[in-house]
């Protein structure tokens, strides 16, 4: 709760300080983004930022894990859903094609189904990543590609056939590759 009023206050903070020069300009203000690539894993994600200056956007983000109760033939199924933060620096200009360093901070809730196999185990924790890329604009179409690196933190416990119950926590570094379209508004 603390960390929801948190995020909506520095949400707040950066519309309200977004500056005057960039206001008179015609600069578009919204991005708003999805993962089409994650779409094949069922997980639907939106991310909402407002750019409080031609280099900077900050917003909320949102990611719904929607697969069945059966793991996929290469990955784990996910069910249920993440919240969090995301922020974006672009080098240049966000009138241009540009180099940007983003950021997610995201709270998650979520029971993985593994593939061929029964039981499952539910995760709770949060995840932070970080990743340098490059933005394409294009008659209001972005596309954003980056590499980066991303810590996970997580109790789970997993349910086995004979519904024995084990609890663990895990904390690791892992890769990621981000692969954004969206548009602006």
């Amino acid at each position: 709760m603390k960390l929801t009023a948190l995020l909506i206050l520095v949400f707040t903070l950066s519309v309200a300080n977004a500056n005057e020069e960039s206001k008179r300009n015609d600069l578009n203000r919204w991005e708003l983004r999805t993962a089409p690539i994650a779409l094949i894993a069922s997980w639907y994600t939106v991310d909402i930022s407002y750019r409080t200056s031609d280099k900077f956007s900050t917003g909320p983000a949102v990611v719904i894990y929607g697969a069945s109760a059966h793991g996929n033939m290469f990955l784990p199924s996910y069910n249920g859903s993440a919240v969090g933060w995301q922020m974006n620096y672009y080098f240049d200009t966000v009138r241009k094609n540009t180099w940007y360093l983003g950021s997610h901070a995201y709270f998650e809730k979520y029971n993985s189904y593994p593939h061929a196999a029964q039981g499952f185990s539910e995760h709770s924790g949060y995840r932070i990543n970080t990743t340098i890329g490059y933005k394409v604009k294009n008659a209001g179409i972005l596309s954003m590609f980056g590499i980066g690196v991303e810590y996970r933190d997580q109790n789970i416990t997993r349910t086995e056939d004979s519904q024995i119950n084990v609890d663990s926590h895990e904390a690791n570094f892992f890769p990621v590759l981000e692969l954004k379209m969206g548009i602006e508004i």
